[in-house]
């Protein structure tokens, strides 16, 4: 088996890199979903009940929530998230 994968192993490169997080402004941007989703949740007449909250509440958030990184990373210039260093390991 290792002399039918070495060929293609030795030509793999590794990479590694130094992965950057604002934690105050992810924690920031989490509470506000959070709210916004809750709020939306409540003033939603249709919903009755745990079961059909639960589900509407998850998607409100996370479309608030991806929506909230892309308008902080392309329009503000605030990334959440960003990566730093980007190197080949030995």
């Amino acid at each position: 088996m290792a002399g039918l994968c070495g060929g293609w192993l030795q030509l793999a490169k590794l990479y590694g890199g130094f992965f950057v997080v604002d934690v105050r402004l992810l924690l920031w941007l989490v509470l506000l979903c959070l709210l916004v989703s809750v709020g939306g949740v409540l003033l939603w007449p249709r919903l009755k009940g745990l079961r059909q909250m639960a589900p509407a509440g998850a998607a409100l958030f996370v479309f608030f929530f991806v929506l909230g990184l892309a308008l902080l990373h392309w329009v503000g210039g605030y990334p959440v998230f960003v990566i730093r260093s980007f190197f080949q390991l030995p």
